[in-house]
C-alpha cells in the first residue's frame, strides 16, 4: 500500500514519479479524476485511504493514461493482495477477476 500515492484532494493516484513535474497529466485525464475520483475522496469519512483503493484508483488512472492492460491488471492484483491484509475476502475475489 505504500508504493502508490493519493492526492487527499483531488483523487489522483500513481507512484511516486507520477507527482513530479515530468508527469504528463492531460486534460482528459483531468476531467477524469475531477468528475470520478474527487466525488469519492469527498465522500470519504475515514482518515485514511486502504490500500486496495488506493491501488483501484491507480488502476483507473492508468487506464485513463492508456497504459498497458498488464500494467493496469498489475495494479489490480496488487489491490487484491492488499485486501487479504485487510481481510476483505468479497473484495479481493472482486479485484482477481477483474
Amino acid at each position: 500500500p505504500y508504493l502508490v500515492h493519493m492526492c487527499n484532494r483531488c483523487g489522483y493516484t500513481g507512484a511516486e514519479r507520477d507527482f513530479t513535474e515530468e508527469a504528463d497529466i492531460s486534460p482528459m485525464l483531468r476531467e477524469h479524476v475531477w468528475t470520478e475520483l474527487a466525488p469519492q475522496v469527498a465522500q470519504a469519512a475515514k482518515p485514511t485511504v486502504l490500500g486496495s483503493e488506493k491501488y483501484e484508483a491507480a488502476a483507473k488512472v492508468a487506464e485513463w493514461q492508456g497504459m498497458e492492460p498488464r500494467h493496469v491488471a498489475d495494479l489490480l492484483l496488487r489491490a487484491a493482495w492488499c485486501c487479504v491484509d485487510e481481510g476483505d475476502v468479497e473484495a479481493e475475489r472482486f479485484f482477481r477477476r477483474k
